[in-house]
Parts: C-alpha cells; sequence; structure tokens
C-alpha cells in the first residue's frame, strides 16, 4: 500500500516547482517516506500557524512555508495528509487532500552538514 502512496505523491510532487528543483533528491527522499494518516484541517492549520510564526520570530527560513500557509488558509477540505521523507541534501514535508489527488503545498528544509 506504501508503494500506491509514494506512486500517486510522486505524480503530484512533479507537478510542482518547488518539488521540480530538487526532483533528483526526491527520488532519493521517497525511499525514507512516512505518510500520515488524514488529519483534520484545523488541527493542521493550529499547529503550522505557530511553527510558521516562530521560524519568523527566529529569522529562519524555510523554502515554501508562506505559499503553504496561504493555501492552508484557503484550504476547503476537511482532512489532509501530509507526507514526510528525506534524501540527501533536503528533508521536505508535503500536504496533499486525503486521497492524494491535489498538492496543498511542500516544505523543504535544507540539512545541515
Amino acid at each position: 500500500m506504501k508503494w500506491l502512496l509514494k506512486r500517486k505523491l510522486l505524480k503530484l510532487l512533479s507537478e510542482s516547482e518547488l518539488a521540480l528543483n530538487c526532483l533528483s533528491d526526491i527520488n532519493i527522499a521517497l525511499m525514507n517516506y512516512l505518510p500520515s494518516k488524514a488529519i483534520p484541517l484545523f488541527e493542521v492549520l493550529d499547529i503550522y500557524k505557530r511553527r510558521f510564526a516562530h521560524t519568523k520570530e527566529i529569522e529562519f527560513e524555510i523554502s515554501g512555508f508562506p505559499e503553504l500557509m496561504v493555501a492552508l488558509e484557503n484550504e476547503t477540505e476537511s482532512y489532509l495528509k501530509i507526507h514526510m521523507f528525506s534524501g540527501r541534501k533536503y528533508d521536505f514535508i508535503a500536504f496533499s487532500d486525503r486521497n492524494i489527488k491535489r498538492l496543498i503545498g511542500i516544505l523543504q528544509f535544507e540539512k545541515e552538514n
């Protein structure tokens, strides 16, 4: 079942400009893939609003965060899935609808050396 989730997610990621910039790392990252169960939007929004505010406070930039926040604020689905995966150079968190048919946003974190 996990392989099917990976295939669906990879299809969505191939449509994201941020993801395309590091697609080779994403292909490796999907070997270390961890999907979530469906999570209520209000919980995701609450957690990521606080995380976004914190990153602004400490002046730490995470690629894709401003776009993700706008997308979450405008989201109409009541449940989302969060997908975490780790590559050689980056770690990623992708957000999709519960059926993995629509990419809502993606965060990209550069790994520390």
